[in-house]
């Protein structure tokens, strides 16, 4: 049963999945080949009625591996290393680096799942998990809304992109798909008129029994410095479980695991090759402890979309 459940989730990572979660270090940059625009003020205020506010706390999760960092790959950490401190900020900022270089499939920065399973893969063997609380007030650009809306660029605008040398005809792929510099520039020029301090898009989502239909949102962060001081927390295979709050959260995240139902929107073929447990956590965690009230309140809290679960639903 549990395998069964897993499979087409965990196969749709690596079919339907970009590599927004997963990509190089914002380290090696290539020279600016465009100026940001003077005027893309009619370009914001198309999208201003899509700038909306957080209305209540939500837990997001973020995997990048301890390779692509250069911390070393197994054993303890010192999580107040540059390294693993500054990481948000740096790739939160890099999103909006007119010298990033160029690419395929989105632009590189700071991504964030809506539950710690949907984007697993992404941290591999050598797993680190940011756990990152987008607290309420947070301004964000709900892309979703808009392309549900229209994922076309209306004509008048699409016109004025193209006198600015940019050919992009949807918005997802001006906003954070577009690796075109005079793209890139008014994109960029258009989020700072905006001052958001993330994008909301649609992505992948999973669903926890009894928590089902989830919305599938993700985010992008752009201004890190927006968060709240203690809004981030590291999480990583080895550590330490002297603490009863991080052992019972480790117990509950694992239930996650063994609990993941594929989002009926988006559950893909199913493979028997495909092993669950390769993508757990901590797989040495026993999570017969947690008891059903447990696993819903952590629900309710930690995951986006089950805030209303109860368990007769």
């Amino acid at each position: 049963m549990r395998a069964s459940l897993l499979v087409g989730l965990f196969l749709c990572l690596f079919s339907c999945s970009s590599t927004p979660f997963q990509a190089e270090p914002p380290v090696a940059r290539g020279p600016a080949s465009a100026t940001l625009p003077e005027d893309t003020l009619s370009i914001a205020n198309a999208l201003q009625p899509y700038v909306k506010k957080i209305r209540q706390p939500v837990f997001t999760y973020h995997y990048v591996t301890r390779e692509l960092l250069d911390v070393p790959t197994t054993g303890p950490l010192d999580l107040t290393d540059s390294k693993l401190a500054n990481h948000v900020q740096d790739w939160s900022s890099y999103f909006m680096d007119l010298s990033q270089p160029g690419g395929t499939g989105m632009i590189r920065g700071f991504y964030l799942a809506t539950d710690p399973v949907v984007s697993r893969d992404f941290g591999k063997d050598h797993w680190l998990l940011y756990r990152v609380v987008l607290t309420a007030g947070l301004t964000y650009l709900d892309v979703k809304a808009l392309e549900s809306a229209s994922e076309y660029i209306p004509q008048p605008i699409q016109d004025q992109l193209k006198a600015k040398g940019c050919q992009e005809q949807k918005w997802s792929y001006l906003i954070y798909k577009s690796f075109d510099p005079a793209c890139r520039a008014i994109a960029i020029k258009t989020l700072r008129d905006l001052d958001v301090a993330l994008i909301d898009y649609p992505w992948m989502s999973a669903d926890f029994p009894p928590c089902t239909h989830r919305p599938s949102d993700a985010f992008i962060l752009l201004r890190s410095d927006r968060l709240d001081s203690d809004a981030s927390q590291i999480m990583y295979s080895e550590m330490s479980r002297d603490d009863l709050t991080i052992m019972k959260r480790q117990e509950v995240m694992e239930r996650l695991f063994s609990e993941v139902k594929p989002n009926a929107a988006q559950s893909g073929s199913t493979s028997p090759e495909t092993s669950p447990d390769k993508y757990r956590l901590w797989p040495d965690v026993d999570t017969k402890s947690v008891t059903d009230t447990d696993f819903v309140l952590y629900l309710r809290g930690h995951i986006y979309g089950c805030e209303t679960t109860s368990l007769s639903n």
